[in-house]
């Protein structure tokens, strides 16, 4: 689904007189005047909407989203543009970057599952479905409600890494989503070598585990061919940003798309997104940084063009990068901060188009209802699940109820025959180190047929892995199979042998298609 879809003249038309009415409403229901609503939107913008099909600029779209109670995804929502689909189109767009990634709800009315009851002790011992972990589920909860202590430790960061990216193997692999908890100085001057750390450095961002000997970083990557510096002067030409405690990926690990141009990467300052003092002074330096040329941008038209109806020129990035008096219009905006592997939401608070969105609402919302007392006035978290301590003990483990996990699957509740949350079992120790006991897999039930003679020869992650119920437990590892036999394998490292079986003593559950694992 494209970012972009062309909204006719008279149904945005519609839709704002709309809204203008339940704005007004609400003024005259509290005995205050309607000018604001007037100066913000003068007649002659729905005018000029209903006759030319005008967008207005992020900054009309930002007033009209604080005048209206309109979220500010629901205002650009309004004129066409979908901003939670940014996120497909930086994967198409900056996939083989490893890069900071936007986890905002933008459509932030969007009802999601969330636990209520959680199963008793064993069953975080052993290897269950989510059906048996979660007894009960609270449903239709707004997703912007998923915050507070309760269901969040501490503000994280996200990134993804490339598809070529393999600094981090054989622990994390390419294209994983990962999640970054700030650290304390005494770590950051002595970084653990046995941990993963997430780092800017000149030309890019990485993630591996790496030493500090001597003003020294070092990175250690076990023996995997990398496209950068191994040893950077600290501080000075590398930053900590930092430690990565858990990640996410599909299985099998997406194929690495080779580019059809050369990165003409020079060197960045390090400075994080949210720490530019502009617009321009951002651009500027997240190009130095990922290096894309002419070549790229003509490599990437047809892409921008079918996404937000556009093709940006090189021209056009050099006015902004340069600071243009004039902020971007909106298609142009969601380009460059795709282009630029940006987050839409640091771009944004960067403009001063962002305020807390504590009394918004979606423009779904909005539409649906005569009046806005027909919405609720707060958002606030629900509590935590029960027995709490037994939630608390998860959130120590994963620090937050993932945001991006209800933006992929509202109705998770839905799905919860199909996720495994996987455990060691005495009889068989599954694939640990590389999985780690805790970790959550998703199967795929229609796939129960594990290849004759497995493929030994592929790499750990790239090997098809199964769940299978043997015995009265569920075990998982690597399968392979004969007419008569299946025989599950588990890591290398753990030295223990296959466990063989006739296929009539057991129920293959299906195949391991992603994996969230703590580190």
């Amino acid at each position: 689904m494209p970012v972009y879809e062309p909204v006719s003249a008279h149904r945005k038309a519609d839709m704002l007189s709309h809204l203008m009415l339940l704005a007004r409403s609400r003024l005259q229901a509290t005995g205050l005047s309607e000018h604001r609503v007037r100066d913000t939107l003068n007649p002659d913008l729905i005018a000029n909407i209903r006759r030319f099909g005008y967008t207005p600029s992020p900054r009309q779209l930002h007033e009209i989203s604080q005048q209206l109670s309109l979220t500010i995804g629901g205002a650009f929502k309004l004129f066409g543009y979908s901003l939670e689909g940014l996120r497909n189109l930086d994967l198409v767009l900056n996939g083989t970057k490893t890069r900071l990634i936007d986890t905002y709800p933008f459509y932030s009315d969007r009802p999601v599952d969330l636990p209520a009851v959680l199963g008793d002790q064993p069953t975080f011992r052993e290897t269950m479905f989510l059906a048996d972990i979660v007894r009960s589920w609270r449903r239709g909860v707004p997703i912007r409600s998923i915050r507070g202590p309760n269901w969040k430790r501490q503000q994280l960061l996200h990134a993804q890494l490339g598809t070529t990216d393999g600094m981090a193997l054989p622990s994390i692999p390419p294209g994983s989503n990962i999640v970054i908890a700030d650290i304390a100085q005494n770590e950051r001057r002595k970084p653990d070598p046995n941990r993963y750390y997430f780092l800017q450095h000149h030309t890019g961002y990485c993630c591996c585990r790496c030493i500090v000997d001597q003003r020294r970083l070092l990175l250690i990557t076990d023996g995997q061919k990398v496209d950068t510096s191994q040893e950077f002067l600290y501080p000075g030409q590398v930053r900590i940003i930092g430690r990565v405690i858990s990640f996410a990926t599909r299985l099998p690990v997406p194929e690495p798309q080779l580019l059809a141009y050369r990165m003409l990467q020079s060197k960045a300052p390090l400075v994080l997104p949210w720490e530019h003092p502009s617009l321009g002074s951002l651009l500027s330096s997240e190009k130095r940084r990922f290096g894309f040329t002419e070549a790229h941008l003509n490599e990437i038209g047809d892409v921008l063009e079918e996404q937000l109806g556009l093709r940006v020129s090189s021209r056009t990035l050099r006015r902004h990068e340069r600071g243009a008096a004039s902020t971007p219009r909106a298609s142009v905006l969601l380009a460059l901060a795709a282009v630029h592997s940006l987050r839409l939401s640091d771009v944004l608070k960067l403009l001063n188009l962002w305020r807390p969105e504590v009394h918004q609402h979606s423009l779904a919302s909005l539409m649906g209802v005569k009046s806005l007392n027909e919405l609720p006035s707060s958002f606030d978290p629900p509590s935590a699940p029960e027995p709490e301590s037994q939630w608390q003990e998860l959130l120590e483990q994963w620090r937050e109820w993932p945001t991006l996990l209800s933006m992929t699957f509202p109705h998770l509740a839905d799905r919860r025959h199909r996720l495994l949350r996987l455990n060691p079992s005495k009889r068989f120790p599954g694939l640990s180190p590389m999985i780690r006991p805790g970790s959550f897999a998703f199967i795929e039930e229609e796939d129960k047929s594990p290849p004759r003679n497995g493929p030994t020869g592929q790499d750990v992650w790239n090997r098809p892995i199964y769940a299978v119920r043997f015995q009265g437990e569920i075990l998982w590892g690597y399968l392979e199979g004969s007419d008569t036999h299946l025989a599950l394998q588990a890591h290398p490292s753990a030295g223990v042998p296959r466990l063989h079986s006739p296929r009539s003593r057991v129920q293959i559950l299906g195949r391991v298609i992603a994996i969230a694992s703590p580190l």
